[in-house]
């Protein structure tokens, strides 16, 4: 997948930039959830200007966004899907600054699984958010990461379970277990922790074509999954992608770039009558000057 591509679902929903939609509000017979994600941001909030640099604030700068964003609305959910950090010095004020900010749940991909255990694990204690990984990240790893998480937003109950990049090259038998184990605790989220709805926080990619697993392949393999978040493949989605489970309900696959040129925004639609959530989605793009 190329750095800048974009993917396209022509008519699945609108564009539209800038902040928009509430944190949650209630409607009499409806209810409208915003999820705000990132992914790839590789120790970085604005483009070139890394989290070594104090405080981030150029005008118009991802924190800044995200800043006004959380102001604007508190009860909304904010989430990264891994490759915040990278190997260059700051990964600490990262993590600062992601906590800074109000997000509420991460997982991890492969530029944090590759630094030093310790000094991964000792900086994420720091962290006020959630780690998450139903997978297998690494058998040394201290990190106490949980599996899920549930939000309540109102009335709303939102499971997030998390699919962290691998630390070992991924078998055919490792690729199933992290489809038994994505379905295994979605199940669990939708069953027995009787969420409204069930969020796939993945560092798994878009798609690929050396037989890995994706994001496509989660879709398509699970039944218990209602949106898809991801990361790794550096995807720039216009609007997301849907695709049929294995129950035949549609999916949502959402990715927001990389190297914080933009703030995903999702506004989700929950009727009282008992139609399915409805999806508006948004990309909060910076100048690309």
């Amino acid at each position: 997948m190329q750095r800048r591509a974009f993917i396209k679902n022509t008519g699945a929903v609108a564009l539209a930039t800038g902040i928009v939609g509430p944190g949650f509000v209630s409607y009499g017979s409806s209810t409208k959830l915003t999820v705000f994600h990132t992914n790839d941001l590789h120790n970085c909030f604005n483009r070139n200007t890394h989290a070594w640099v104090p405080k981030p604030g150029a005008l118009n700068s991802l924190y800044e966004q995200i800043s006004q964003a959380k102001l604007q609305f508190p009860e909304s959910i904010l989430l990264d899907a891994g490759d915040f950090c990278d190997s260059n010095p700051g990964s600490g004020a990262m993590i600062a600054q992601m906590s800074e900010l109000g997000y509420d749940a991460v997982t991890l991909g492969a530029q944090e699984l590759a630094m030093a255990p310790p000094t991964l694990s000792q900086m994420l204690h720091k962290a006020t958010f959630s780690v998450l990984a139903c997978n297998e990240i690494g058998t040394n790893l201290d990190l106490k990461a949980k599996p899920y998480q549930v939000f309540q937003r109102g009335s709303l109950k939102i499971g997030v379970l998390g699919i962290g990049a691998s630390s070992t090259p991924l078998l055919h038998s490792a690729e199933l277990d992290i489809l038994n184990q994505a379905n295994h605790f979605a199940h669990h989220l939708r069953q027995v922790e009787r969420v409204d709805y069930v969020v796939a926080l993945s560092h798994l990619g878009y798609w690929h074509t050396d037989g890995r697993i994706s994001d496509l392949d989660l879709a398509r393999q699970s039944e218990n999954i209602d949106l898809i978040i991801g990361g790794q493949s550096h995807t720039f989605m216009e609007e997301p992608i849907f695709l049929n489970n294995k129950k035949g309900r549609s999916i949502a696959i959402k990715h927001a770039g990389c190297d914080g040129a933009l703030l995903g925004q999702i506004d989700i639609q929950f009727f009282s009558d008992g139609r399915a959530p409805e999806l508006n989605c948004k990309n909060n793009v910076l100048s690309m000057a």
